[in-house]
C-alpha cells in the first residue's frame, strides 16, 4: 500500500517533462542543441578556436546551469572560464584544474592529475590536495569518469603504463581522496567502459564498450550489456556521454559506419534497453566536450526522522498535498510531526521542481525547543560550540547523503571541525536518551 500511495502522488505531482539543451563547442564557436527537437544554436563566438585542453575535459552544474572548462580562449586572460548558460557571460580565473567532475553537494570541483587527488572550492577557488593515488594515465581516458553522489564518490578509468591487465576502475571518496577500490576491467577482451555518466537520482553508472551500452559497477567490477547502437564506428573526438536526468535518457554522440563518415548520436532508454533514436549531430565539425544542462530535480531524504534536500536555494514543504511552510538556505530540512505523504518544491537559480515523495508513518514528537540544536559559529572554521546542551553528548557528523563522516564524545560542549572539507554537513546529537539534529556549514 505504501508504495502505491507514493506512486499515486508522482503521478500527479510529476518531474518536468520538457527536454533540455546539450552545451560543447565546435570550431570557435560554444554551441548548444536540443537532442528531442534537433534545435541547434550558436551562443557565442570567440575570436578564434578555443584551446581546450583534453586533459582536462570539462564538467557542468546542472541544477544552477554552470560550464565549467579549462583551456585557452583568444583574448580572454585566464586558464580557467565558468559560463553562465543563462546570461552566457564568462568569468575567468588563474587556477588550471584537470579532469574534472562537479561535486554538487559542496560546490566543489574534484579531479585527479599526475597521480594525486584534488578538490577546488567554486566559492574561494582554493585548490586542496587530498591524497597521492599513484601513478595515473587517466588523462588519455578523461571521457571515462563520474560523479556519484549517493556515495560522494569520482570514478574514473585508469591505464597504468606497465600495467599487463589494461585498464582498471578506481572509485575515490570525493571528501577525503581516499582510494574506495581500485579493480581492473575484467570484462571481454579487457576492454573497459567509455562515456561513464550516473543517474544522479539512483546512483547507476551507465557506460559502452563499443557499440554496446551497459550498466556499470566499478568496484565488481561488472558490466551488464544492455541494447547495441547500430552503424557504430567510434567516439567522437574528445565527446562526453551525458545522462537525461529529466527524461531518464543515456545520450552517446558517435561517428557512425559508412562510405562516409558522420557525427551521429543515439538515445537510449537504459531502463528498457531500447535504443529510441539516431540522430544526426547537428554540429558535422565535430562539436566537442558535450555537457547538458537538464535541470534535474532533488531526492527527498527521510534522514533520522528528518526530511532533507541535498541541494536548492528556497524549499516549499508540503503534507499530502498542502502547504507546511518555506524554509530558505541551509535550513533545507522539515521535521515531520504528523504521518502522511511529504513533498518539497525546491527552488534554484532559473527554476522550481517537486521532489519525490516520501511517506512517513511514524513521527517523533520534541518537547518545545528540545530538537533544534544551537550551534555557533555557523558557519565555522575549527570548531563548533553548542549553546542549548550542556554536556557530555556523543554527537556524529553527516554529509548531506548521509554518510558519517566523523563521531565522538564531547564532553565540554564543542566539537571540533578543522579536519572537515568545507561544505554543508548534519550535526547528529544523542543526549539525556534523546536526538537532536541541526545544520552546519564548514568554510
Amino acid at each position: 500500500m505504501k508504495n502505491t500511495i507514493a506512486y499515486l502522488i508522482l503521478l500527479l505531482f510529476p518531474f518536468q517533462t520538457e527536454a533540455q539543451n546539450i552545451y560543447g563547442f565546435a570550431d570557435k564557436y560554444f554551441v548548444s542543441f536540443n537532442p528531442y527537437t534537433e534545435q541547434a544554436d550558436t551562443l557565442i563566438e570567440f575570436e578564434g578556436p578555443p584551446y581546450i585542453n583534453l586533459g582536462f575535459r570539462t564538467a557542468i552544474d546542472r541544477y544552477n546551469g554552470r560550464y565549467f572548462f579549462g583551456g585557452d580562449i583568444p583574448g580572454l586572460p585566464g586558464k580557467f572560464h565558468i559560463i553562465d548558460l543563462d546570461s552566457l557571460t564568462i568569468s575567468n580565473f588563474p587556477v588550471y584544474p584537470q579532469n574534472i567532475e562537479y561535486d554538487f553537494l559542496h560546490n566543489k570541483l574534484v579531479y585527479e592529475y599526475e597521480g594525486s587527488f584534488y578538490a577546488l572550492d567554486l566559492r574561494t577557488m582554493k585548490i586542496t590536495h587530498l591524497s597521492d593515488i599513484d601513478n595515473a594515465n587517466s588523462q588519455v581516458f578523461g571521457d571515462v569518469r563520474t560523479y556519484v553522489p549517493q556515495r560522494n564518490e569520482y570514478v574514473y578509468v585508469d591505464f597504468p603504463d606497465l600495467s599487463p591487465h589494461g585498464a582498471y576502475y578506481k572509485a575515490i571518496d570525493a571528501s577525503t581522496g581516499k582510494i574506495v577500490c581500485e579493480e581492473f576491467a575484467e570484462h571481454e577482451e579487457d576492454r573497459d567502459a567509455h562515456g561513464l555518466v550516473t543517474n544522479n537520482y539512483t546512483g547507476e553508472i551507465f557506460g559502452h564498450i563499443e557499440n554496446t551500452v551497459g550498466l556499470v559497477d566499478p568496484c565488481e567490477p561488472s558490466f551488464i550489456e544492455g541494447p547495441e547502437i547500430a552503424n557504430y564506428s567510434g567516439e567522437l573526438n574528445t565527446q562526453l556521454c551525458v545522462f537525461d536526468h529529466i527524461n531518464q535518457k543515456y545520450i552517446v554522440p558517435f561517428a557512425s559506419l559508412g562510405i562516409i563518415v558522420f557525427n551521429d548520436y543515439a538515445i537510449i532508454d537504459p531502463y528498457t534497453n531500447e535504443v529510441l533514436a539516431i540522430k544526426d549531430h547537428p554540429f558535422q565539425t565535430k562539436m566537442v566536450q558535450h555537457q547538458m544542462y537538464d535541470k534535474p530535480c532533488p531526492t527527498l531524504i527521510n534522514l533520522h526522522d528528518t526530511l532533507f534536500v541535498p541541494i536548492g536555494r528556497n524549499y516549499s514543504w508540503l503534507l499530502n498535498g498542502n502547504n507546511l511552510g518555506v524554509t530558505t538556505g541551509l535550513h533545507n530540512y522539515w521535521v515531520p510531526e504528523v504521518p502522511g505523504i511529504y513533498t518539497a518544491e525546491v527552488q534554484f537559480k532559473n527554476y522550481t521542481c517537486l521532489s519525490n515523495a516520501v511517506e512517513v508513518t511514524t513521527t517523533f514528537i520534541p518537547e518545545p525547543g528540545s530538537r533544534e540544536l544551537v550551534i555557533y559559529p555557523n558557519p565555522a572554521l575549527d570548531e563548533v560550540w553548542i549553546n542549548n546542551v550542556s554536556g557530555p553528548f556523543q554527537y556524529f557528523l553527516l554529509d548531506v547523503t548521509g554518510k558519517v563522516i566523523s563521531e565522538g564524545v564531547s564532553e565540554n560542549n564543542f566539537i571540533p571541525v578543522d579536519q572537515l572539507m568545507s561544505g554543508t554537513y548534519i550535526l547528529e546529537l544523542l543526549f539525556n536518551n534523546r536526538r537532536m539534529t541541526g545544520r552546519m556549514t564548514k568554510i
